[in-house]
């Protein structure tokens, strides 16, 4: 225990609190396995917001066509695409009567463009549950009746599913992974049903179905209008107007592409963190040393102990326990959304770039230039 300071134990303390956390979540977090008669189903929506989504929205649309839900519709609205994002979704429209494509308005005054379409793709829709969801993600054969059948069972106003996660080359393996390992590392699901902790609430906005009498309820895409995440902002407009709101792993009903190779990749991430800061710029300053202190500091510390003048072996013990440590943690949380162990062994690396990344869109929050993203500044009040 010599070798052992104060410090290290803290940070392994407080690492096994943090598994505790995700194995909670990962109890929590499963895939649906509720069904309905197929009489039974109620109707559902599809409302597809697009901006540039030319690479993915054939997928997108095809594995909607092939779902075995017996009445749905689906409704694209392109938020202003400089691609051909609509020529491609028109293509497979023309073929299925059950897709319907229309071109967004200019964006609302104190509005931001997914939001907004989403907004206008509900007041176009007829189903009973409206499932709202981004382009890139392509759904299983199944994924619409499971999802709608566990939505009715366990009489949620809001439920969310978080897809598998396809990626490409080395930097998308060891980053991406990280905005899914965030909410399974620090977010409490099942506080979720604590009806006097507002904040504990939360939806994935990639993929998310909310009954329409609820939406109604919480003013619809009125209650996040200006969030880049509002899958966040309905769910806590739904708690608290008392609706229940549940989150699904969807690991094998669903698969989404990340946000694409560098830089792409690093703006789709910082444009994440980013709303984040803007929130609680002090709360983000804490996750970044947060992160520093649990995940790349032992490895730091790996490097440097050799070089020191009083070094022993015994010395390596703690850092490399803890980087250990915190790659099961890794695996343990995501390894099912498509994290694979050799992607996980470079989490020292892989949250050095996440804190790089934490830094500057607290910069970019304090100086107020705002976010780029897919050729539209954004800024957030």
């Amino acid at each position: 225990m010599e070798y052992v300071s104060f410090f290290d134990l803290l940070l392994f303390i407080l690492t096994v609190l943090l598994f505790v956390n995700v194995i909670m979540n990962k109890l929590r977090i499963k895939e649906p396995t509720e069904t309905l008669v197929r009489d039974a189903l109620p109707s559902v929506s599809v409302l597809i917001p697009t901006r540039n989504e030319a690479k993915n929205i054939k997928a997108c649309l095809n594995a909607l066509a092939a779902q075995d839900h017996p009445r749905f519709e689906v409704i694209v609205v392109d938020d202003s695409s400089t691609d051909s994002t609509l020529q491609v979704a028109n293509e497979i429209a023309s073929n299925n009567d059950r897709i319907r494509l229309a071109r967004g308005r200019e964006i609302a005054p104190h509005w931001i463009g997914k939001p907004y379409a989403s907004f206008q793709a509900a007041q176009a829709s007829r189903g009973k549950y409206l499932l709202f969801m981004d382009a890139d993600v392509v759904l299983n054969r199944k994924a619409l009746t499971m999802m709608v059948s566990a939505a009715k069972k366990r009489g949620a106003g809001i439920v969310s599913m978080i897809p598998f996660q396809i990626k490409e080359g080395f930097i998308e393996g060891i980053l991406a992974p990280f905005k899914y390992f965030h909410l399974f590392l620090l977010f409490p699901s099942y506080a979720m049903d604590w009806p006097w902790e507002p904040l504990a609430a939360y939806a994935h906005g990639q993929c998310m179905m909310i009954e329409r009498g609820a939406y109604k309820r919480i003013g619809g895409h009125s209650s996040g209008s200006e969030s880049i995440r509002e899958g966040v902002a309905l769910a806590r407009a739904m708690k608290k107007k008392g609706g229940k709101i549940r989150l699904l792993s969807g690991a094998s009903l669903a698969k989404a592409k990340v946000h694409g190779k560098p830089p792409d990749l690093w703006e789709g991430l910082t444009r994440y963190l980013y709303s984040m800061a803007n929130r609680t710029l002090i709360g983000s300053m804490l996750l970044a040393v947060l992160y520093f202190s649990l995940f790349v500091f032992p490895a730091i510390k790996i490097l440097a102990l050799p070089f020191t003048a009083e070094f022993a072996g015994p010395q390596l013990i703690a850092p490399i326990v803890q980087i250990l440590f915190g790659i099961i943690m890794f695996l343990t949380a995501v390894g099912s959304f498509g994290l694979t162990f050799g992607e996980a062994i470079f989490l020292p690396l892989g949250a050095l770039i996440w804190v790089g990344m934490f830094i500057r869109a607290m910069l970019v929050v304090m100086s107020k230039q705002g976010i780029l993203w897919k050729g539209r500044k954004i800024h957030l009040s």
